[in-house]
Order: C-alpha cells, then sequence, then structure tokens
C-alpha cells in the first residue's frame, strides 16, 4: 500500500514540474484577427492612440509565416522553419528569454532545435542567419519554442499581423484596449488552457482529500462509544479541508464573472455561456501558432499522469476498504 501511495507522489511531483515549467505562459491577453491582417498602418494608428493616453498600454502585433527558409553558418546550411514576425516587444509574445525590442530589426530570436540544426550547437548567440533579403543577429535563443524564429517585421513584404498581445493579465485591460481603439476581433482565451490545467492538477489532491475524509468518517463510526474521539476526527476532516484549499487555490478565470449579484437578469448567464462556447472553438479552430502550440504541450502530459495516478489511488482505496 505505501508503494502505490509513493506511485501516486511521484506523479503528483511530475504534474507540478509540467505546472511550474508551463507557469505564466497562459497570462498573455491576446485578440485574434479573423480572415484577414493589420496593416502597417493600423497598428501605427493604435500605437499612436496609446501613446496619448494617460497610462498607455504596451502591446505587440504579430503572426506567423510557415515553411520560411532560413540560411545560417555562413551560408553553409539551410533548413525550413517557422518565423514569428513581429510590431512591437517580444516580452508581449513569448514567456522568458531574451528579449527583442521593437526597435531593433537587426536582430532576431531563433528556437534551439532550429539552431541545432543551423549551427550544430544551441549556443548560437551571436552568430548570424539570413531570412529573406536580411541579415540577422542573434540576440538568444529559445528553449520553450524549438522550431522558430522570431523577427521583427519589414514592413515590406506581405502582413501576417493577425494578432495582437497586450501587456497585462486583467480581462478589463483589453476590454479597454478594444474599445478606445476600436477593435472588435474576438479574444483569444487563452485562459482556458489554464483552468484546465488547474483542474487537472488538484484532481488527484482532491481524491486524497476525499479519502481522508472517508477515513475519518470509518473511525468515527467505530469510535463513536469512545468519549472524546470524535472532536477531534471532526478536527482533523476541518484540517484536511482548509489545507487543501489554502494549498491548491482553485481560481478558475473562466468562472470569475460567472458570479452572483447577475440574478436579476438570468439572460445574462445564457450570453455568458455562449461566449465560453464561442471562444472555445475559436481555440478549437484556429490555426495554432508555435506560442499556442507552448501553450498546450503541457496539457497532453498532465491528462496522462492524472489517469495513471487516479488509477493508482483507486486501487489503493480498494485494498484498503478490504483491510
Amino acid at each position: 500500500m505505501k508503494g502505490r501511495l509513493l506511485l501516486c507522489l511521484l506523479c503528483f511531483a511530475l504534474m507540478t514540474g509540467i505546472v511550474q515549467e508551463q507557469k505564466g505562459i497562459w497570462d498573455r491577453p491576446t485578440l485574434v484577427k479573423e480572415g484577414g491582417c493589420w496593416a502597417k498602418s493600423d497598428i501605427q494608428q493604435i500605437r499612436e492612440s496609446e501613446d496619448a493616453q494617460e497610462i498607455p498600454m504596451d502591446f505587440t502585433a504579430w503572426g506567423q509565416r510557415n515553411a520560411q527558409m532560413i540560411t545560417g553558418n555562413g551560408m553553409e546550411r539551410q533548413e525550413e522553419g517557422k518565423v514569428l514576425e513581429l510590431m512591437g516587444s517580444s516580452a508581449n509574445v513569448l514567456r522568458g528569454g531574451t528579449v527583442l525590442q521593437a526597435e531593433d530589426k537587426e536582430g532576431c530570436l531563433i528556437g534551439s532545435t532550429l539552431a541545432q540544426k543551423l549551427f550544430g550547437s544551441t549556443e548560437a548567440k551571436g552568430q548570424y542567419v539570413r531570412y529573406g533579403e536580411r541579415n540577422l543577429r542573434i540576440a538568444g535563443v529559445l528553449e520553450s519554442y524549438p522550431n522558430v524564429l522570431v523577427v521583427q517585421w519589414d514592413g515590406v513584404h506581405d502582413s501576417v499581423l493577425n494578432r495582437i498581445s497586450i501587456s497585462g493579465e486583467a480581462q478589463s485591460t483589453i476590454d479597454a484596449f478594444s474599445l478606445r481603439n476600436s477593435i472588435t476581433p474576438v479574444r483569444a482565451e487563452y485562459s482556458m488552457w489554464k483552468d484546465e490545467a488547474t483542474l487537472l492538477y488538484n484532481l488527484l489532491p482532491f481524491s486524497f482529500l476525499l479519502w481522508m475524509v472517508y477515513v475519518c468518517l470509518h473511525m468515527r463510526r467505530e469510535w463513536i462509544s469512545r468519549k472524546g474521539y470524535a472532536l477531534p476526527l471532526y478536527l482533523v476532516m476541518l484540517a484536511a479541508v482548509v489545507i487543501f484549499f489554502r494549498c491548491f487555490p482553485i481560481d478558475l478565470e473562466s468562472l470569475r464573472d460567472f458570479m452572483p449579484g447577475k440574478w436579476s437578469d438570468f439572460s445574462y448567464y445564457g450570453t455568458y455561456i455562449q461566449s465560453k462556447m464561442q471562444a472555445a472553438d475559436l481555440l478549437d479552430s484556429m490555426e495554432k501558432t508555435v506560442v499556442e502550440q507552448a501553450m498546450t504541450a503541457g496539457l497532453m502530459p498532465l491528462k496522462g499522469l492524472v489517469l495513471v495516478g487516479e488509477l493508482i489511488f483507486l486501487d489503493f482505496c480498494v485494498k484498503y476498504r478490504k483491510k
């Protein structure tokens, strides 16, 4: 039985590692323009509008080109990769690593896998790559986005800027930004992936909490005739519940607006649920860039670990019940 608990703890430790690695990757408030791209003049107009605000919001317009030829290592090696083109700082789009500033038209960031293919090593900082007619100096290597080149859009070629990511995390931030700049594209609800990961991560500890409650209630029935034992058992149950919700807070962004206070207008809930369903459909149907692929990379391993952990824990509970 101890072995089964240790296996459950191992699964949970692996899940913790995945969640910590993905931490912060979903916090990118992003607008998606369906069926088209923003022109350079559109982004400049939005930038001027934000600069005129008392507290301007920093943002980055970006998009992805697929199947682009990138040359490196003294022009001897050529590889096909994906290219993220930005109009703004990479800090608003990518997680961690070196930041490619908006004014750095001669620099670039490169994914670790692409660097390995072009230079035979991931130590590629300071090397040069050729993309189209541009020679770009590598400012940093990205571990979380392996097969990609990140550059500032030159403003000459056709725009692929169909996303805008905003600095900040609050829903009100992106709503205010959209309203004053008359932007109507759909908001990419990346928080849904975050909520899914949160639920998966909390499932195994919650199962353990239910088991503890069951054990306490079972012991209470056995010790009900023994004076003074009932109160300590109830205190243990209460402590288990408190510890669970302190250590594993279930903060689901998708449900933050689904709160009392709207009960006078029940149509609000129908509209709210419909908007969330539309947002989920957008996430499923849209062509995912390397940024969004990185956001979902940890979900499948999490699901596998939860399944294994729950099966082991269920077997443990059955053996405990028979004992």
